[in-house]
């Protein structure tokens, strides 16, 4: 079985997930491996009556949008003349990004009092010069629009998306340039598909 986030998974993401176990013990002389696709299951075949330790040793091919979290222990199983079923379970928890924003500006023609309102996805946020905000929580793949609303006149806005680095002194630094779409008119910016902590730097 798959559980995310504390309940159980239903969707087909994890289809080509793979799950390999072990089967030891019985008569066994050496352990059998069988393989199951997403939540799927395997017949185990062959196996004389007998006591048997079945472990899971491998998860490969999770969408990525998942970080693994735990699985259960290795369960034992004694065959007597019947089938046995055995379900082992694998929890997940959905991935978050944070995304940052933050205004600059260049130069020495500004008033370094001046305050710019924003609104990131509808909400609405004021920074000053050299000002970041606190993290917005994103789930991995999600979008992230923000807008500024009010620039006090100034002119030749840019936006850019970097890669984000929170530093012991909980400052933020840009590392590599990310692509978005800055849309001049509206001095809006978007991410799409955000897969990793991001900083947006509004500079005029």
């Amino acid at each position: 079985e798959i559980w995310v986030d504390g309940e159980p998974y239903t969707g087909d993401e994890f289809k080509d997930a793979e799950y390999t176990f072990t089967v030891n013990g019985g008569k066994l002389t050496e352990a059998k491996t069988v393989t199951v696709k997403g939540a799927g299951s395997a017949p185990i075949e062959g196996l004389p009556v007998g006591s048997y330790k079945i472990t899971e040793t491998s998860h490969t091919n999770e969408p990525a949008k998942y970080e693994f979290k735990e699985k259960d222990s290795s369960q034992t199983i004694v065959l007597s003349k019947e089938n046995h079923a055995v379900t082992i379970t694998n929890k997940y928890e959905t991935k978050k990004c944070k995304v940052y924003v933050r205004k600059e500006l260049d130069g020495n023609m500004y008033d370094s009092s001046d305050r710019f309102d924003f609104t990131v996805d509808g909400e609405p946020l004021t920074l000053g010069k050299d000002q970041t905000s606190g993290a917005y929580e994103v789930t991995y793949g999600d979008s992230f629009t923000v807008k500024e609303t009010d620039d006090k006149g100034y002119t030749s806005t840019t936006a850019k998306a970097y890669k984000a680095t929170v530093n012991n002194d909980g400052t933020v630094s840009k590392g590599a340039e990310v692509n978005g779409t800055y849309t001049d008119g509206a001095k809006s910016y978007t991410l799409s598909n955000i897969t990793e902590d991001i900083i947006i730097v509004y500079t005029n």
